[in-house]
């Protein structure tokens, strides 16, 4: 993270296995993914909801998001797999616009 400068990402299996593992070993109720970067990348995130119906795992879940990169089609997607709440960041130099 501070040495490279390099974007990584975890594959959608190595997620959803260690939101497995937190179901089994902590009960856990609901994820937040606190990573404001989470929807870069429509295919990843289409995986992890795909991930999310094929392990059958009904946890809801939330997340940081850009709103510039959230089409329609993939906060539907979301939503279908458990998404319940999203939070994301409005910027601008102009404060009556916020």
């Amino acid at each position: 993270m501070y040495g490279s400068h390099r974007y990584r990402v975890r594959s959608a299996d190595n997620i959803l296995d260690e939101i497995e593992t937190c179901i089994r070993s902590f009960r856990i109720r609901s994820i937040y993914f606190d990573d404001d970067t989470f929807n870069i990348g429509e295919q990843r995130v289409l995986e992890i909801c795909d991930a999310f119906e094929r392990r059958n795992i009904r946890v809801p879940w939330a997340a940081m998001a850009r709103a510039d990169t959230m089409p329609e089609t993939m906060l539907r997607r979301m939503k279908a797999a458990g998404l319940t709440a999203v939070k994301d960041g409005n910027e601008s130099t102009n404060q009556e616009i916020l």
